[in-house]
Protein backbone atom coordinates (compact mmCIF):
# COMPACT_ATOMS: atom_id res chain seq x y z
CA UNK A 1 0.00 0.00 0.00
CA UNK A 2 1.27 3.67 -0.88
CA UNK A 3 2.01 6.19 1.90
CA UNK A 4 -0.08 8.41 0.01
CA UNK A 5 -3.42 6.83 -1.02
CA UNK A 6 -6.90 7.23 -1.14
CA UNK A 7 -6.82 3.47 0.62
CA UNK A 8 -4.33 4.82 2.99
CA UNK A 9 -6.13 7.28 4.34
CA UNK A 10 -9.52 5.97 4.88
CA UNK A 11 -7.47 3.20 6.67
CA UNK A 12 -5.86 5.57 9.11
CA UNK A 13 -9.32 7.42 9.06
CA UNK A 14 -10.64 3.78 10.41
CA UNK A 15 -8.30 3.50 12.78
CA UNK A 16 -8.69 6.81 14.25
CA UNK A 17 -12.25 6.09 14.50
CA UNK A 18 -11.73 2.90 16.14
CA UNK A 19 -9.24 4.38 19.04
CA UNK A 20 -11.67 7.26 19.28
CA UNK A 21 -14.62 4.34 20.12
CA UNK A 22 -12.24 3.13 22.38
CA UNK A 23 -10.88 6.24 24.21
CA UNK A 24 -15.11 6.87 24.83
CA UNK A 25 -15.03 3.35 26.61
CA UNK A 26 -11.64 3.43 28.62
CA UNK A 27 -13.10 7.12 29.79
CA UNK A 28 -16.39 5.47 30.40
CA UNK A 29 -14.97 2.94 32.80
CA UNK A 30 -12.46 4.91 34.59
CA UNK A 31 -15.33 7.08 35.57
CA UNK A 32 -17.36 4.26 36.58
CA UNK A 33 -14.37 2.80 38.58
CA UNK A 34 -16.53 2.63 41.63
CA UNK A 35 -19.85 1.98 40.41
CA UNK A 36 -21.13 -1.27 42.16
CA UNK A 37 -21.64 -3.82 39.17
CA UNK A 38 -20.08 -1.78 36.64
CA UNK A 39 -18.33 -4.34 34.16
CA UNK A 40 -15.41 -3.31 32.18
CA UNK A 41 -15.79 -2.79 28.34
CA UNK A 42 -13.07 -2.55 25.53
CA UNK A 43 -13.02 -1.98 21.48
CA UNK A 44 -12.18 -4.65 19.34
CA UNK A 45 -11.31 -3.17 16.16
CA UNK A 46 -7.77 -4.17 14.48
CA UNK A 47 -8.75 -7.62 13.13
CA UNK A 48 -11.52 -5.90 11.29
CA UNK A 49 -8.82 -3.02 9.84
CA UNK A 50 -6.38 -6.33 9.02
CA UNK A 51 -8.54 -7.75 7.02
CA UNK A 52 -9.53 -4.22 4.83
CA UNK A 53 -5.38 -3.97 4.34
CA UNK A 54 -5.24 -7.09 3.34
CA UNK A 55 -8.20 -6.71 0.68
CA UNK A 56 -6.71 -3.34 -0.22
CA UNK A 57 -3.60 -5.24 -1.19
CA UNK A 58 -5.47 -7.91 -2.79
CA UNK A 59 -7.20 -5.60 -5.38
CA UNK A 60 -4.03 -3.12 -5.70
CA UNK A 61 -2.27 -6.35 -6.80
CA UNK A 62 -4.63 -7.02 -9.75
CA UNK A 63 -5.57 -4.05 -10.56
CA UNK A 64 -1.41 -4.03 -11.31
CA UNK A 65 -1.62 -7.30 -12.68
CA UNK A 66 -4.72 -5.91 -15.32
CA UNK A 67 -2.65 -3.24 -16.29
CA UNK A 68 0.20 -5.25 -17.21
CA UNK A 69 -1.91 -7.29 -18.95
CA UNK A 70 -3.04 -4.56 -21.24
CA UNK A 71 0.63 -3.29 -21.77
CA UNK A 72 2.26 -6.60 -22.76
CA UNK A 73 -0.20 -8.70 -24.56
CA UNK A 74 -0.65 -7.73 -28.04
CA UNK A 75 -4.14 -9.76 -28.36
CA UNK A 76 -5.76 -7.50 -25.64
CA UNK A 77 -5.53 -4.77 -28.09
CA UNK A 78 -7.68 -4.67 -31.58
CA UNK A 79 -6.31 -3.93 -34.61
CA UNK A 80 -7.75 -0.57 -34.06
CA UNK A 81 -5.73 0.01 -30.58
CA UNK A 82 -9.17 -0.79 -28.44
CA UNK A 83 -8.44 -2.62 -25.40
CA UNK A 84 -10.15 -6.48 -26.28
CA UNK A 85 -12.79 -6.57 -22.97
CA UNK A 86 -13.25 -9.99 -23.42
CA UNK A 87 -9.77 -11.08 -22.85
CA UNK A 88 -8.96 -8.76 -20.00
CA UNK A 89 -12.08 -8.12 -18.17
CA UNK A 90 -12.21 -7.63 -14.58
CA UNK A 91 -15.66 -6.37 -13.39
CA UNK A 92 -15.35 -2.74 -11.91
CA UNK A 93 -17.62 -2.62 -9.21
CA UNK A 94 -15.75 -5.51 -7.67
CA UNK A 95 -12.57 -3.40 -8.07
CA UNK A 96 -14.61 -0.45 -6.29
CA UNK A 97 -16.46 -1.96 -3.70
CA UNK A 98 -14.37 -1.96 -0.37
CA UNK A 99 -14.63 -3.47 3.09
CA UNK A 100 -14.95 0.01 4.95
CA UNK A 101 -18.32 0.39 4.87
CA UNK A 102 -18.37 -2.60 7.13
CA UNK A 103 -16.47 -1.51 9.51
CA UNK A 104 -17.95 -1.76 12.86
CA UNK A 105 -15.73 -1.35 16.15
CA UNK A 106 -16.90 -4.54 18.37
CA UNK A 107 -17.76 -3.12 22.26
CA UNK A 108 -16.84 -6.24 24.60
CA UNK A 109 -17.50 -6.70 27.98
CA UNK A 110 -15.39 -8.38 30.48
CA UNK A 111 -16.64 -10.38 33.37
CA UNK A 112 -13.14 -11.33 34.59
CA UNK A 113 -11.67 -10.29 37.52
CA UNK A 114 -14.80 -8.55 39.76
CA UNK A 115 -14.32 -6.98 42.84
CA UNK A 116 -16.96 -8.51 45.55
CA UNK A 117 -19.15 -5.49 44.20
CA UNK A 118 -19.33 -6.65 40.89
CA UNK A 119 -17.30 -4.21 39.92
CA UNK A 120 -14.26 -5.62 37.43
CA UNK A 121 -12.43 -2.08 36.58
CA UNK A 122 -9.03 -1.55 37.57
CA UNK A 123 -8.03 1.99 37.54
CA UNK A 124 -4.39 1.71 37.05
CA UNK A 125 -4.91 -0.48 33.56
CA UNK A 126 -7.40 1.71 32.50
CA UNK A 127 -5.58 4.74 32.54
CA UNK A 128 -2.43 2.83 31.27
CA UNK A 129 -4.56 1.96 28.24
CA UNK A 130 -5.94 5.07 27.92
CA UNK A 131 -2.52 6.90 27.41
CA UNK A 132 -1.46 3.99 24.68
CA UNK A 133 -4.56 5.02 23.40
CA UNK A 134 -4.20 8.73 23.00
CA UNK A 135 -0.42 7.58 21.94
CA UNK A 136 -1.54 5.50 18.90
CA UNK A 137 -3.82 8.14 18.01
CA UNK A 138 -1.81 11.04 18.09
CA UNK A 139 0.50 8.62 15.62
CA UNK A 140 -2.47 8.21 13.23
CA UNK A 141 -3.13 11.65 13.26
CA UNK A 142 -0.14 12.82 12.81
CA UNK A 143 0.77 10.13 9.83
CA UNK A 144 -2.52 11.59 8.16
CA UNK A 145 -1.26 15.14 8.41
CA UNK A 146 1.68 14.28 6.66
CA UNK A 147 -0.36 12.41 3.93
CA UNK A 148 -2.42 15.39 3.32
CA UNK A 149 0.41 18.19 3.59
CA UNK A 150 2.27 15.55 0.35
CA UNK A 151 -0.73 15.94 -1.27
CA UNK A 152 -1.28 19.36 -0.78
CA UNK A 153 2.85 20.02 -2.48
CA UNK A 154 2.00 17.44 -4.91
CA UNK A 155 -1.43 19.52 -6.33
CA UNK A 156 0.76 22.85 -5.81
CA UNK A 157 3.52 21.49 -8.00
CA UNK A 158 6.24 20.18 -5.12
CA UNK A 159 6.32 23.81 -3.23
CA UNK A 160 7.03 25.71 -6.30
Amino acid sequence: MDLISKSAIEITTLALDGLLARHKVLSSNIANAETPGYKRTDVKFEDQLDKIIVNEDAKQKEKEEYSRSLMYYPNSLSSAGQINMQDNFIDPNRITKTAYQKFNPEIIQSDANAKPNGNNVNIEHEMAQLSQNGMKYNALAHLQEKMFKGMLEAIKGGGA
